[in-house]
């Protein structure tokens, strides 16, 4: 199965090149998957999950 996804890794200073004056950025990134099992009756639903994470940068002066 051939690799598809994108190249995800960013220095700091790719990641700060478009912020504003002040070089502050925060950044978040949220998960959610589904799980299609079925016990014959109902999907079930605790089998789901999620996660997430933030993180943010500043300029040191």
């Amino acid at each position: 199965m051939p690799d598809d996804s994108p190249d995800l890794e960013f220095s700091p200073d790719e990641l700060m090149q478009t912020c504003a004056a002040g070089g502050r950025a925060a950044f978040t990134q949220s998960l959610y998957v589904n799980a299609l099992h079925v016990d014959g009756y109902r999907q079930l639903d605790e089998l789901d999950s999620s996660a997430s994470a933030a993180f943010a940068l500043s300029r040191l002066t």
